[in-house]
């Protein structure tokens, strides 16, 4: 409907008066819908534009945001850094240059997300531009030109039926790996760009795989509080001296794992080994006298976590083996120390059937005659697995279903079961990654993503922090570690010499 507001509200956005507008005053006919109202930005530089337009001089690192013209755009900034205004910023001058340039902006909060787009309403105020919100979006900014900036809720449904030609994720480190990889399917079609801006908060996730991935074509822009002269030297001190982990995060723009994880990041990457490498590690070592004790056989432990509906399952294998560490200068004997070296991760698909796990486990196994023992959690839609696995299994591996319980102790169960409280599981797995009795050689698949689910375990839980991330490849791990202990002791520090007093009694 062409009326009196309309026109008022075109004259408004093309700066032109109507000559007639006083004759068209009561004109309330139907007409075509209003075309798009072009208010391009003057023809200098967005430095230019943003220095004498919008009263904003950007220092060094800003400006290099600003005169980017990357299609994956990552910041990792300090707070009160100025990356929300820096982007606001460049949106605006993008959403002036193109007429219905679709932008969404995504964030762990809408609240969050609409500290942007405020920004970018108060830019545009200050051009003297008309503004108003997208029909239905509370937190939104429609230009004259018809091109939009939104927030977008975070939620694993906000991808359905949207398209962008800019997608901006603020506080990227907050933000899930399942609503980032929903949301940026968004720019898909359209060749768009995405820019990503955060302060660091965790060693995991996608803000911290893009920034560390120096394969893929992001344009990285690093800043910290050292750039910013501005911010109060005396709050710094006390920020550092009341929480340096913290301090850490926010204002040095380190991944400081926090202190509510039972991992880090260090330590899971200190038991990878180049190919080749024989460096001692590990804690109980075994003194071998010819003929009178025998060297302990290698051995392997495969760890089976069945997933439930939304879970991965996982098959994960564990090599016991002596190391020969050269002879005794006292008693002159031959030393050998155990070492657990992972040999295979293997996730399978969400929702695979539990016939095809069964198959699949069973091809992974070695047909050779080598003693080997199979752990299973067998809690849940284990049981019918565990029979299956029983009378198919050759005699040379030996099955233990484990049910996984949230006691203190270890319980033997009838049928052959064993319960084993999970935190105990965890915890052995840990002492073995500390001990550096567990290795694994470098380049392994799926290591990646085991690391990945260590650091994400709760100190106060052994459970993913808020239930975001699998722990499948954690826990199969876990079952095959906790075998090997149980069956060796000195894989662990606390249990210094050889695993079994009773097979090797003349040990020294």
């Amino acid at each position: 409907m062409l009326t009196w507001p309309n026109l008022r509200y075109l004259a408004s956005a093309t700066g032109e008066v109507c000559p007639n507008a006083g004759a068209l005053a009561n004109f309330t006919r139907t007409a075509p819908q209003l075309r798009p109202v072009s208010t391009p930005v003057e023809p200098q530089g967005i430095l230019e534009w943003a220095a004498s337009k919008l009263d904003f001089t950007p220092s060094p690192k800003q400006a290099e945001i600003l005169t980017s013209e990357a299609k994956y755009l990552i910041l990792c900034c300090n707070r009160q850094w100025g990356k929300t205004t820096t982007i606001a910023a460049k949106a605006l001058y993008a959403a002036l240059q193109t007429p219905k340039l679709k932008i969404a902006v995504v964030a762990r909060s809408k609240e969050q997300a609409g500290i942007l787009i405020d920004n970018a309403t108060e830019f545009a105020i200050t051009l003297g531009l008309r503004t108003r919100r997208v029909p239905g979006k509370q937190q939104s900014l429609q230009l004259p030109n018809l091109s939009r900036i939104v927030a977008v809720p975070h939620t694993l449904h906000s991808s359905l039926g949207r398209t962008a030609h800019i997608l901006i994720v603020d506080e990227a480190a907050k933000v899930t790996d399942e609503v980032y990889y929903a949301v940026s399917p968004f720019v898909s079609r359209t060749n768009g760009k995405i820019w990503l801006l955060s302060t660091p908060t965790r060693q995991t996730g996608f803000f911290y795989n893009f920034w560390h991935d120096t394969e893929s074509n992001w344009h990285r822009v690093f800043s910290n509080v050292e750039d910013c002269p501005g911010i109060d030297r005396d709050y710094l001190a006390m920020q550092q001296r009341a929480n340096p982990i913290r301090y850490s995060q926010d204002f040095l723009c380190q991944f400081v794992q926090p202190a509510n994880r039972l991992c880090s990041r260090e330590a899971a990457t200190a038991i990878v080994r180049k190919k080749g490498d024989n460096t001692p590690s590990g804690a109980g070592i075994m003194s071998y006298v010819r003929g009178a004790t025998v060297i302990p056989e290698s051995k392997v432990y495969y760890g089976l976590d069945l997933g439930q509906r939304f879970d991965h399952s996982a098959f994960v294998a564990v090599e016991l083996a002596w190391r020969h560490r050269g002879k005794d200068p006292v008693h002159f004997s031959e030393r050998y120390q155990p070492e657990l070296k992972i040999t295979a991760l293997t996730r399978f698909p969400v929702g695979l059937d539990y016939g095809k796990v069964h198959q699949m486990v069973l091809a992974a196994l070695p047909s050779a005659p080598r003693k080997a023992r199979l752990v299973i959690d067998a809690g849940g839609p284990g049981p019918p697995v565990v029979d299956r696995l029983r009378s198919a299994l050759p005699a040379h591996i030996e099955l233990k279903p484990v049910i996984i319980t949230g006691g203190k102790g270890h319980n033997t169960l009838t049928g052959g079961y064993t319960g084993i409280p999970r935190r105990s599981l965890i915890s052995t797995l840990l002492m073995a990654m500390v001990a550096g009795t567990l290795i694994v050689e470098e380049g392994l698949p799926n290591w990646g993503q085991l690391v990945d689910e260590l650091v994400e375990l709760s100190a106060e839980t052994t459970h993913p922090i808020g239930g975001a991330m699998h722990d499948d490849l954690v826990m199969a791990l876990a079952l095959a570690v906790s075998a090997a202990v149980r069956d060796t002791p000195s894989l662990l520090p606390n249990h210094p010499g050889e695993p079994d007093k009773r097979t090797h009694p003349r040990l020294l």
